[in-house]
């Protein structure tokens, strides 16, 4: 007889690449605009932080990271 395996449902991860590359790609246009108007470096380094916290966010709650799962909706 072949024995199962007891495996984890992969429930994915609700944040999408799309939330890491884009902050990611505005605050490198504002990183490369702010040698123009330095100002800009403001929002360089805020959309930066952005992506960044997405990446971390992302890693938490894959089965990789520390795959922390949604607290369900059922609380009571």
């Amino acid at each position: 007889m072949r024995e199962l395996k007891a495996t984890k449902p992969d429930y994915g991860n609700w944040v999408s690449m799309r939330l890491i590359y884009f902050p990611g790609a505005v605050g490198i246009l504002f990183l490369v605009l702010s040698l123009l108007v330095p100002v800009l470096i403001v929002g360089a380094v805020l959309f930066i932080a952005v992506s960044a916290y997405f990446a971390y966010a992302r890693h938490q709650f894959s089965p990789r990271g520390g795959n922390i799962k949604p607290a369900s909706k059922h609380w009571l």
